[in-house]
């Protein structure tokens, strides 16, 4: 049995064994309290890691009481509401708007399409002329803003541009700007692209180009203002642009209101006539109601071929137009000798029962049928269509004057002047 020195004994016999017993000894106590340490370690990790968490999803998350969980539904209700109701009030703006302008529409009130005055005219919006002396344009509403319906009397024209044309012609037409005197002569006012030229039997009233007005003198009393005067065909003035004209004067005199009107000549190119004109009209006070159109009027004249670079001219048929186009020409020394050669050429008559009948069927005869007063026809003035002159029906002159000569005008005196025309000495017309 070993007695009670047998660890010593063994010590002694393995001295690195109980040194290694005693390391491992060492260890043994050094182990438990590095895990221990270690342990503290994890748990102050874990208790500082938890400790935050609990601050961020548990301290400070805070749930809504039923209160606050009401307000802010009742908030996002109001905020959906407000949006809906704006929404709603946009939408409604717009139809009511789009009703509006139907409204106008529907009573005739262009004002109510105020996108079509953005409309801009070209002479490419124009068709080729088939017959009519106009043609609708912009759904007849003229491009007036808003802001350019007022009761101001104004009128408004254009400086001639570099080749001598007249440019747009504006007014506001009322009592005021209407004449309160007789029209006086305009013969000595040459626009550009101006011939005296007659067509007898072709042209009513023989001659070709009127001196026309692109504000009519009866809605503004504008005469011999060469910034109002165009060369335009006796077609476009009196059949074109007259019943216009007459729709305007008639309405502002009938009813003392005030109608925007506008005349804009549209020259192609560096053409010295134009193609035709422009019209637009719209009564003030009814916006529109009354008076509202937006028409193109055609510079041609039926029958008739219009150079419209220079305003030459000729017969479309070119087999006859030597026959019949009597040029005019403004000299007073040269006039009377040239009408006489054109009347000439002009005849082509053939014997019929001792008279002679034209080319385009009028009668005629050299042999006088004026020494009776009874048989000249009813008219204001007898033309010599030879001498150039116009007299009283009761002149002693038209009793030695030849038929062939002669033609019969009713309408104004000033209108013969305006034509070249002057008056006989002897009756003073």
């Amino acid at each position: 049995m070993p007695d009670s020195n047998s660890n010593l004994f063994v010590k002694k016999q393995i001295p690195e064994c109980n040194a290694f017993i005693s390391q491992n000894d060492q260890r043994n106590e050094m182990i438990p309290m590095k895990k221990i340490k270690q342990i503290v370690i994890l748990t102050s990790i874990c208790a500082f890691l938890l400790s935050g968490c609990g601050t961020n999803e548990t301290d400070n998350l805070q749930f809504p009481s039923s209160a606050d969980q009401n307000s802010r539904t009742e908030q996002s209700s109001s905020t959906e509401s407000n949006l809906l109701a704006t929404e709603n009030e946009a939408a409604l703006t717009k139809k009511a708007a789009a009703n509006e302008t139907f409204d106008n529409e529907e009573e005739g009130n262009p004002t109510g399409s105020k996108a079509n005055s953005q409309y801009i005219f070209t002479l490419t919006d124009v068709p080729a002329y088939t017959g009519d002396p106009a043609v609708i344009l912009n759904d007849n509403i003229p491009t007036f803003s808003e802001t350019d319906l007022t009761t101001d009397p104004f009128e408004q024209y254009s400086d001639l541009d570099s080749f001598g044309r007249c440019g747009e012609a504006y007014a506001n037409i009322c009592r005021e700007l209407m004449p309160t005197e007789k029209r006086g002569e305009i013969g000595m006012i040459r626009p550009s692209g101006w011939h005296t030229v007659k067509y007898n039997g072709v042209v009513d009233g023989n001659y070709l180009y009127n001196r026309c007005h692109l504000i009519a003198f009866s809605l503004a009393g504008e005469n011999a203002n060469e910034k109002n005067l165009i060369t335009g065909t006796r077609y476009m003035n009196t059949v074109g642009m007259i019943p216009y004209e007459q729709e305007v004067a008639d309405y502002v005199k009938d009813t003392d209101h005030h109608v925007l009107y506008r005349v804009t000549p549209v020259f192609e190119g560096q053409n010295l006539v134009a193609a035709g004109v422009h019209m637009e009209a719209m009564s003030v006070e009814d916006k529109g109601s009354a008076i509202c159109f937006n028409v193109f009027v055609y510079n041609v004249q039926p029958g008739i071929y219009i150079d419209y670079s220079n305003g030459d001219s000729r017969l479309e048929n070119d087999d006859i137009k030597e026959q019949t186009a009597e040029k005019r020409q403004e000299d007073p020394e040269q006039k009377s000798a040239e009408t006489e050669n054109a009347i000439t050429a002009s005849s082509n008559t053939e014997s019929k029962n001792g008279e002679t009948t034209t080319e385009w069927g009028q009668q005629s005869s050299d042999v006088n049928a004026y020494n009776d007063l009874d048989n000249i026809p009813e008219c204001d003035y007898v033309i010599n269509i030879n001498s150039g002159k116009f007299h009283l029906p009761t002149c002693r002159s038209v009793r030695q004057m030849k038929t062939s000569n002669s033609e019969f005008y009713k309408g104004e005196r000033e209108d013969l002047i305006r034509a070249g025309y002057s008056p006989c000495g002897i009756c003073n017309p």
